[in-house]
Formats: structure tokens, C-alpha cells, sequence
């Protein structure tokens, strides 16, 4: 009677016994990832997990493309602090269109209902305000 071959994969330090087809595939996996190691070696392609030590990761030196940097967060307030002081001296009625449109998201169709005016009246309204409030953070002096 022929003997059972067992088939055994290194996890940690302890062998476990696994199946012909699980062993075959994982050594094939193995064998890929030597062979792309081997050429990007040729290549002169290197890992930044290479350069890792005890106190950094070698993938912190790429820079974060997506982060914002001190100077567009600065910006950014006080744009805000500018469209801020503009939009607390327009009438209430355009703050309250403003305020509808972008912060409670309702649609022009809707805001439009709730006013008793058409749709297109409401989107000329809000294409004028933003050109208003344009022309208003252009002239605004810093404070």
C-alpha cells in the first residue's frame, strides 16, 4: 500500500499540514514574489521598507501629496472668516435662499415651492448672489 504524502507549510514556528493544492499554490505565490524581488533588484528598483529603522518607516519620507499644508489651511480660514463677514450684511431673504440651496441642501425645484416663484426665478436669484457675493470678496478689506 502506497504511503500518504503530507504536505506542510512553515507558519510561525510551528509546521502546519495543509493540502496538496493549498501547498502548491503558496509555494507558487512564494516563487512569484522571489522573482519580482529578483528583477526589481536588477533594475535598480528598490522598497522603501528597505530603509526602515527602529525609529522611522521608510514610507514616511514619501511625501502625502493629498494633505493640505499650513499655508492652504491658513487660506482657507480665513477665506471662510471673509464669505462669513459678506454673507452677515446680504438681506435675509438672500440668506435665507443661500442657506436653503447650500447648507440644507434643498434644490432650487424645492426652494421655489416653499417661495411660491418659479424655478427659473430662483436660479437667477442664486446665479446673481453669487456673482454679489464675488464682487464682495474681491473689495472686502482685511481685518
Amino acid at each position: 500500500m502506497a504511503e500518504k504524502t503530507h504536505y506542510y507549510i512553515r507558519v510561525g514556528c510551528a509546521l502546519v499540514e495543509v493540502s496538496k493544492e493549498i501547498y502548491t499554490a503558496y509555494h507558487q505565490l512564494k516563487r512569484r514574489e522571489r522573482y519580482l524581488e529578483e528583477r526589481d533588484q536588477k533594475r535598480g528598483v528598490f522598497s522603501y521598507h528597505a530603509i526602515d529603522t527602529e525609529e522611522f518607516l521608510g514610507e514616511e519620507l514619501l511625501p502625502d501629496t493629498q494633505a493640505t499644508t499650513v499655508e492652504e489651511t491658513a487660506i482657507a480660514a480665513i477665506l471662510q472668516q471673509q464669505l462669513r463677514r459678506c454673507l452677515s450684511v446680504l438681506p435675509k431673504p438672500e440668506q435665507a435662499l443661500l442657506h436653503a440651496l447650500y447648507f440644507e441642501e434643498v434644490t432650487e425645484g424645492q426652494y421655489a415651492q416653499r417661495c411660491g416663484v418659479s424655478q427659473t426665478s430662483v436660479s437667477k436669484q442664486r446665479r446673481k448672489l453669487l456673482r454679489k457675493l464675488r464682487r464682495m470678496m474681491k473689495i472686502q478689506p482685511e481685518s
